[in-house]
């Protein structure tokens, strides 16, 4: 997907190089050597990007993980806090599977940051009301404990998505890249061929990690196209494995009372 995103800005440079030496029939002079200062400050600043960008995408691989592992302990913890006075869990299950089902939603794009808080808020009436049922403190304050980190990983999540990195950044970065390309245009060579070769692949290349770059940025889009997400976006399997974990409790338990 990122490299059929490139092929436009490829086509585009070798058009303008085309028309400037084949139609226009300008005398290329531009010597490739020169470019090194311009190819040097790039690179640094692609690099530098690049490398921010990565320090958070690592981080964010965690928090589906953390995320999955507070939704899974709100349910066990509240069923056997349930289960040790003597109470039918299934009230508790319920409010537990409908939070996971609108995190879910809003993983791909489905609901908004302000209607899966809302879900989230119920977590803590959750725990006022196993208090009123009696269930140990024991319990209480484990949930307590749990609520909170969950809360805390989707709070990171939702700031990741909605932020980007150094804006300042991006701009240096695509206007250097619009520099270098421009200039592979009129850069002059041996031959035609390696000329147009070189402004292809450079210009690729570039784009490709300027693109690159900003997708990595956003590691939580997988609501992005319809859906389909990105390949870069972090792997969700282990919410997902509790979401379905969640689901067959309560088919199990339904097909049971049945």
């Amino acid at each position: 997907m990122l490299v059929a995103k490139t092929l436009p800005f490829v086509i585009a440079a070798l058009l303008i190089r085309f028309v400037i030496s084949n139609v226009l029939h300008v005398n290329l002079t531009l010597k490739f050597a020169e470019l090194a200062p311009v190819l040097t400050g790039i690179a640094l600043i692609l690099g530098l990007m690049l490398t921010g960008v990565l320090a958070d995408y690592r981080e964010a691989e965690k928090l589906p993980a953390v995320v999955a592992r507070s939704l899974n302990d709100l349910d066990g913890l509240s069923r056997r806090g349930l289960s040790r006075i003597g109470q039918d869990a299934k009230w508790a299950h319920e409010r537990v599977l409908a939070l996971t089902e609108t995190v879910n939603d809003w993983f791909y794009g489905r609901v908004s940051s302000d209607e899966m808080w809302v879900a989230h808020s119920d977590m803590g009436e959750l725990i006022l009301d196993l208090h009123k049922e009696g269930v140990p403190d024991l319990y209480l304050h484990r949930l307590m404990r749990v609520n909170s980190d969950g809360g805390g990983a989707l709070s990171r999540i939702e700031v990741i998505r909605n932020t980007d990195f150094i804006s300042a950044g991006y701009a240096l970065m695509e206007l250097l890249v619009a520099g270098v390309v421009m200039s592979l245009t009129v850069v002059q060579f041996p031959s035609s061929t390696i000329g147009y070769s070189i402004c292809a692949a450079l210009t690729l290349i570039y784009t490709y990690l300027v693109l690159l770059t900003k997708d990595v940025d956003n590691p939580f889009g997988h609501g992005d196209r319809d859906g389909k997400g990105s390949a870069v976006d972090v792997d969700l399997a282990p919410f997902h494995r509790t979401l379905h974990k969640l689901r067959s409790a309560k088919v199990l338990r339904a097909e049971i009372n049945s």
